[in-house]
């Protein structure tokens, strides 16, 4: 399971937990380095900011524009979510996160400990407390940086958030009809 996993992926070191690489060469320490420089490319995750909304409504525009055109299925609905207004009540309650790459936003995610009423309806593997659980919603990658990793990252952003803040126990949301969401949850062992 994901807990697994992530023991596999963070290690403990003297400033506390750090991501491991596998190439067993660079440790970088949760939330205390905002980027990663590879190559020429500077990746940054980080919390988002108001100044970062219009990039990630243009993002849930170009996905609602790939659904409307027949290339993603999402569940979506353009004029109900995510809209600009999702981006923005995530900033102010400061639990939305993005993805960078050279100051150019490619993905975005709401984490936080925020489970919805639908949540007490499911058969948990582990019925745990709810301060112990960690929840990804809205993960979303521009189209136009699709199929670069940018959802496996961040998801391992994510993973890292929650180590970090205490929740061994993670938890994701997305819609049934969300096949490329649910396939990328899948590869990763959730």
């Amino acid at each position: 399971g994901g807990l697994n996993r992530i023991n596999r992926t963070f290690r403990e070191t003297a400033e506390g937990p750090a991501l491991y690489c596998r190439s067993e060469v660079l440790y970088i320490p949760l939330w205390r380095t905002d980027y990663i420089r590879i190559g020429s490319v500077k990746k940054t995750m980080r919390k988002a900011e108001m100044r970062d909304v219009e990039q990630v409504a243009a993002i849930f525009e170009r996905i609602h524009d790939e659904e409307a055109a027949g290339r993603a299925t999402t569940g979506w609905l353009r004029t109900v979510y995510p809209v600009r207004q999702t981006a923005v009540d995530a900033v102010a309650r400061g639990d939305l996160f993005v993805e960078e790459e050279d100051s150019v936003i490619v993905a975005a995610g709401i984490i936080n400990q925020i489970q919805v009423p639908e949540y007490a309806l499911c058969q948990w593997r582990y019925d745990v407390p709810d301060e112990t659980v960690m929840v990804l919603h809205t993960l979303v990658v521009d189209p136009a940086a699709g199929g670069r990793g940018h959802g496996k990252k961040f998801v391992r952003g994510y993973e890292a958030y929650a180590v970090g803040h205490g929740c061994p126990y993670l938890r994701m949301d997305t819609n049934e009809k969300n096949v490329r969401a649910r396939a990328l949850y899948a590869k990763l062992g959730y």
